[in-house]
């Protein structure tokens, strides 16, 4: 998007006399996969989408659409006007205050013939299955008190998830090109568990998850608002070792929450000790505060959550050596919330993999699982040194690999 693109729907907003909002976000994205080491026609897509919510004596409506700029603002905007008599009766639109601020530059997008020259470095390797993607986004949000926000981000990524699960994820393809490349396969030979209880080694992605969870069931300010939050039960989160941050400047995050309210850095955990949940406008004013930028995109219906969260590592270097003898879980493949007052998901686990003497010996079957974050958070016996990047959806979360007790197999 460029900046005399959104200059014209600034002006739209400001004198349209309306309350409204515009949130824009704009993709550039090159991806392709790998099949048993071959790889696949890369591709190369763009896109726009224009969400458009408009306030008017306690009726709103809102109304998104996907195309061409231009286009994509226009009809969303008389789409949404049009349902503005019908919407329902609600609160003024909150909206942020004016702030001026226009970030657009990034790291230059990889060549085709650089993209797949990179991925045949990562096919190199027999049998390898997965995807690489690089992905620039452009999310500018808009309203009528004269606010105008818009930043550019780069992210790329790719997985590998035959024989096991391994991923690798930065804040651009040229410091992705420069991370060190450590896969380690599992062994063929199958290892049956027996239902109870194990020592556990969690990846990356798996780290991710269960701090995310832990931040969604407790953190949220919708969920904190409607007693759903652990934080009415317990303050006590993990133990010393325990610290998680949401933190948009060290997981490449953008400045502003989808209501242009900037960010900043928000301690969620300190060593154990839970602190206050996240807010948008919305929620601070019911709350009696200030937002603390979290709002979620309004296409997904609203609300607060962090985003992107950081865990504290620890001093360990050979988590595989600490670990022992356990279970070695690179990701979760399912999760579902059961208890959000406890933080209890259920799921199943794939790509697993039984360690002996600090190595993999043999393959783990699926199994499932049911458990508490809050409770494993508490078992946690070690933290990795070295933190890796794990993208999300609407941001990415930086954390270590960790080793904890008590995991318990169905």
């Amino acid at each position: 998007m460029k900046e005399v693109f959104l200059e014209r729907v600034l002006a739209r907003a400001e004198k349209s006399g309306l309350a409204c909002q515009f949130t824009l976000v704009q993709e550039k994205v090159l991806s392709l996969r790998l099949a048993n080491s071959q790889v696949i026609q890369p591709a190369a897509t763009e896109s726009f989408f224009a969400h458009v919510t408009l306030e008017k004596e306690g009726c709103a409506a809102s109304s998104h659409l996907t195309g061409s700029p231009d286009w994509a603002v226009e009809a969303a905007w008389q789409k949404a006007l049009a349902s503005l008599s019908q919407g329902p009766k609600l609160d003024p639109l909150p909206l942020a205050p004016a702030v001026r601020q226009i970030e657009l530059a990034s790291a230059p997008m990889p060549e085709i013939g650089e993209f797949t020259a990179f991925a045949e470095t990562l096919a190199s390797s027999p049998g390898r299955s997965g995807m690489l993607q690089v992905r620039e986004r452009q999310v500018a949000v808009v309203n009528s008190q004269g606010l105008l926000r818009t930043s550019r981000r780069q992210l790329a990524h790719f997985f590998f998830s035959q024989n096991g699960f391994f991923e690798l994820a930065a804040p651009s393809f040229w410091e992705l090109q420069n991370l060190p490349l450590v896969v380690r396969p599992a062994p063929d030979k199958i290892k049956e568990l027996s239902p109870g209880s194990c020592r556990v080694l969690l990846g990356p992605r798996a780290v991710a998850d269960l701090v995310e969870g832990i931040a969604c069931t407790g953190f949220g300010g919708r969920e904190y608002l409607e007693r759903k939050s652990f934080l009415h039960k317990t303050r006590t989160v993990g133990k010393e070792n325990f610290t998680i941050t949401d933190d948009w400047q060290l997981t490449a995050g953008l400045p502003f929450d989808f209501q242009g309210t900037s960010r900043s850095r928000l301690p969620l955990v300190e060593r154990g000790e839970a602190k206050r949940p996240v807010t948008d406008l919305d929620l601070a004013a019911r709350l009696g505060t200030g937002s603390t930028g979290h709002a979620l995109p309004p296409w997904e219906g609203g609300g607060a959550l962090p985003l992107n969260l950081v865990l504290a590592s620890g001093d360990e270097e050979d988590v595989f050596a600490a670990l022992g003898e356990g279970l070695y879980l690179p990701r979760f493949h399912y999760l579902g919330l059961v208890d959000p007052a406890t933080a209890t998901f259920t799921g199943t686990i794939r790509d697993a993999a039984w360690v002996e003497g600090g190595r993999l010996v043999g393959k783990v079957s699926p199994a499932r699982f049911t458990i508490s974050f809050l409770a494993l958070a508490d078992r946690i016996e070690v933290l990795g040194k070295k933190r890796w990047l794990v993208p999300g959806d609407w941001g990415s979360h930086l954390v270590p690999e960790l080793v904890a007790d008590g995991f318990n197999i169905e």
